[in-house]
C-alpha cells in the first residue's frame, strides 16, 4: 500500500463527528466549496481532509516530500490553498494539463498539513523519516568535514616536509637555531602527526600555535633560500 493510500485509509477510519464538519468534509470532496462554511476550524480541517481524499496525493517520505491536491479551475486551487494557509501550512499553486495543482513540498509543511488533518499515524510516520534525514545529513557532513580536514592537515605537512628537506640539502647542519632545528627534525621523524602531537614531542612541550609558527617559520627560510639560490625566469631572462 503507498503512503496516499495509508493516509486516505486513515482519514477514511476518522469521519467528522458534528453535522457542521461533516458537511465541510463533504464540499471538499465534492467540489463545492463556493457554498461552505469554513467559518470554524474545526470545519477547515474537515474541508481539507475532504479534498486531499478526492484529488489528493502525498509521496513516500522514504523517497521525496511531496503532498499535492487536484482541482479543476485556479479560482478552486485559490480558495483551497487560502483555507490551509489559515490553518498554517503554506501551499503554492501551479497547473498540470488540465488541472490545478496544490503542493508542498517541504517536509516540515507536509507534517503540519497531516496534523492539520489528523492524520496522526501518517504524521508520525514522516517525523520518524524526518529525523533519520536530519541525523544522517548531519553525519555525513561531518565525516565530509574531518575528510576535507584531514586532507588539508595532510597537505600542510607534505609542504612542510619538503621545505624542511630542502633546508637540510641546500644548508649548513647548524644553519637553524637549535628550536628550529629540533621542529625540523620531530617532523621530518612525524610525518603523520598532528600540531598537538608535535608540541608533545619537544623537549620544552609547545601548544598548537606555537608548533604552527614554528613549522611556518621553516617554511619561510625554505622560500627565502630558494629565491637565492633558484633564479627567477625574469633574472635568467636579464642574464642572457
Amino acid at each position: 500500500m503507498s503512503f496516499s493510500s495509508k493516509v486516505k485509509e486513515e482519514l477514511t477510519n476518522k469521519p467528522p463527528k458534528s453535522r457542521h464538519c461533516k458537511l465541510a468534509m463533504l464540499a471538499g470532496l465534492s467540489g463545492e466549496y463556493k457554498t461552505a462554511d469554513l467559518s470554524k476550524e474545526c470545519c477547515r480541517r474537515a474541508f481539507i481532509k475532504g479534498a486531499f481524499l478526492a484529488g489528493g496525493s502525498v509521496s513516500d517520505p522514504d523517497k521525496s516530500y511531496h503532498f499535492e491536491i487536484a482541482v479543476p479551475t485556479k479560482e478552486h486551487a485559490e480558495f483551497l490553498a487560502g483555507v490551509i494557509k489559515k490553518c498554517g501550512p503554506n501551499a503554492k499553486i501551479g497547473k498540470r494539463k488540465d488541472n490545478y495543482i496544490v503542493y508542498i513540498k517541504d517536509g516540515e509543511g507536509i507534517a503540519e498539513l497531516l496534523n492539520v488533518m489528523e492524520a496522526h499515524v501518517a504524521l508520525m510516520d514522516i517525523e520518524n523519516v524526518r529525523i533519520l534525514k536530519d541525523v544522517r545529513n548531519s553525519v555525513n557532513r561531518q565525516v565530509n568535514c574531518d575528510i576535507a580536514n584531514t586532507r588539508k592537515t595532510v597537505g600542510a605537512a607534505h609542504r612542510q616536509i619538503e621545505c624542511i628537506e630542502y633546508i637540510k640539502e641546500h644548508a649548513a647542519p647548524d644553519f637553524l637555531s637549535p628550536e628550529l632545528a629540533e621542529m625540523a627534525a620531530v617532523r621530518l621523524e612525524n610525518p603523520e602527526a598532528s600540531l598537538y602531537e608535535l608540541g608533545q614531542m619537544l623537549s620544552i612541550p609547545l601548544g598548537k600555535s606555537g608548533v604552527n609558527h614554528r613549522l611556518a617559520k621553516l617554511c619561510e627560510i625554505a622560500g627565502d633560500l630558494r629565491g637565492r639560490i633558484e633564479p627567477s625566469p625574469e633574472t635568467q631572462g636579464g642574464m642572457k
